[in-house]
């Protein structure tokens, strides 16, 4: 067979299968609902064919697409939210536990400025208890989100009003010398302090101030932030000049060797006088022996 003759043989082949193939396939849609109006179209959900009067065909299928399951999203919908603080540095720690929801298994929960802000697609945690650390005194905002295998539920947020940390303080008196002393003081989580009587407002943190008393005086440092005031109280004895221990050591011993020599040279008068009486005796019995 020649090369010609193979190539009309092609085109005569692919005319056919262009020209009568789609009226196969109408005539088999058409054959699959030839009672009822014709196909209309496919049902993947059932893999069936749907005709014009809409019935499935009674021979026909088609393609089958299972359907997604339908998710029960979870809802913390009026439910109840509780918390609690602990002071941490000058800030705040807060604790925060709420009542389970329906159909859920985990939460995403943040804390924010802004009331209803997503926490973020990843779940923190799946109890109804999260600690938050080191918050700033103000007004904030607990969003949740309850989740579980299928989605995530609708945000819910309760406000809270965290309140500002107790002022630190420390107080103290230390020596300088007889006359002059230092009152050293350390102030945290305060907008202001001072020192009372005479000095008056301090800096906020750690220092010190020298005082000169003439007298017994009792001195009083008091720190605020607004909300919560603290007072702490040094009582400073005047001032008395007293001997170091060293010094009582070198008397001590100083008047210990003016002792011993003392103790010496009466032992030695002692042995001259003893020598005389034994002299004078000696002349007396030897004067009634002649």
């Amino acid at each position: 067979m020649s090369v010609l003759k193979i190539k009309t043989l092609l085109i005569v082949v692919s005319f056919t299968l262009v020209t009568l193939l789609p009226q196969n396939i109408a005539l088999a849609k058409s054959g699959c609902c030839s009672w009822h109006g014709g196909v209309s179209y496919c049902d993947t959900s059932a893999g069936r064919y749907v005709c014009n009067d809409g019935t499935y065909s009674p021979s026909c299928g088609c393609t089958y697409i299972a359907p997604k399951p339908v998710c029960v999203y979870p809802s913390l919908k009026n439910g109840k939210g509780n918390y609690t603080f602990s002071q941490n540095g000058c800030s705040q720690d807060v604790t925060f536990t709420w009542d389970k929801g329906t159909n859920d298994d985990f939460y995403s929960i943040g804390i924010s400025k802004n009331a209803g802000a997503d926490p973020g697609p990843l779940s923190d945690t799946n109890t109804q208890r999260f600690v938050f650390k080191d918050v700033k005194p103000g007004k904030w905002y607990i969003n949740v989100k309850p989740g579980r295998s299928c989605g995530w539920g609708d945000i819910v947020y309760w406000e809270v009003d965290v309140p500002e940390a107790t002022p630190q303080v420390t107080f103290k008196e230390t020596l300088i010398d007889e006359e002059e002393r230092n009152l050293e003081y350390s102030v945290k989580c305060a907008t202001k302090a001072e020192i009372s009587p005479e000095i008056g407002t301090i800096k906020v943190g750690d220092s010190f101030v020298k005082i000169k008393p003439t007298a017994d005086i009792t001195y009083t440092l008091t720190a605020t932030n607004g909300t919560s005031t603290i007072k702490r109280a040094v009582y400073v004895k005047y001032p008395l000049i007293k001997e170091t221990p060293v010094n009582n050591m070198v008397v001590e011993s100083t008047q210990s060797s003016e002792k011993s020599t003392s103790s010496n040279k009466e032992s030695s008068n002692n042995l001259v006088s003893l020598g005389l009486l034994a002299g004078v005796g000696g002349l007396i019995w030897y004067a009634r022996k002649h």
